[in-house]
């Protein structure tokens, strides 16, 4: 939603996978591949991807990076550029130790979570929409990614189904 709402005030938002170092990495040099051509042919993505970085440090405007998911600070070491840029990062690390600002985050309430992705998907099953919302931890990000995936493959994806391909 922030990255939504503020969008205007950044050169650009770049939203990085970070479940693992290996995908902020690639998601990183692939940013430094579209900063500057050049990087793009650097086989060591771990060169390209701080490069990259380096790159923004001269930009007037900052870019929005969003790390999503990111599963220890381990995961980010040197990686998180000094200028250029502000970082947003969804994780469920406890434990930041003062290097970066928290934001605690609530679940939704059920009825709302069901509700918010009937409305997403725009369709109608209270109860499928419930047990997926259960399933889901009434998390607001995964909601927004159940539904969005729900819509996009259409009726043949209830809710349900989707609940039961979530393990898979």
């Amino acid at each position: 939603e922030y990255a939504h709402r503020f969008a205007n005030d950044y050169a650009g938002v770049w939203w990085a996978p970070a479940e693992q170092r290996t995908l902020l990495v690639a998601s990183l040099a692939a940013l430094g591949g579209r900063l500057d051509p050049r990087l793009a042919n650097v086989s060591d993505q771990e060169t390209a991807a701080k490069a990259g970085l380096a790159r923004l440090a001269g930009a007037a405007t900052p870019v929005l990076l969003v790390y999503d998911n990111v599963e220890t600070p381990d995961v980010v070491r040197d990686l998180l550029p000094a200028r250029g840029a502000r970082i947003l990062m969804t994780t469920q690390w406890s434990d930041w130790a003062g290097r970066a600002a928290e934001v605690k985050l609530d679940s939704l309430r059920e009825d709302v979570a069901a509700q918010f992705l009937q409305l997403r998907t725009e369709r109608s099953d209270p109860a499928g929409a419930l047990r997926l919302a259960q399933a889901l931890g009434c998390l607001p990000l995964a909601l927004e990614h159940a539904g969005a995936y729900c819509r996009l493959a259409g009726r043949s994806l209830s809710f349900d189904d989707y609940r039961k391909r979530i393990d898979a």
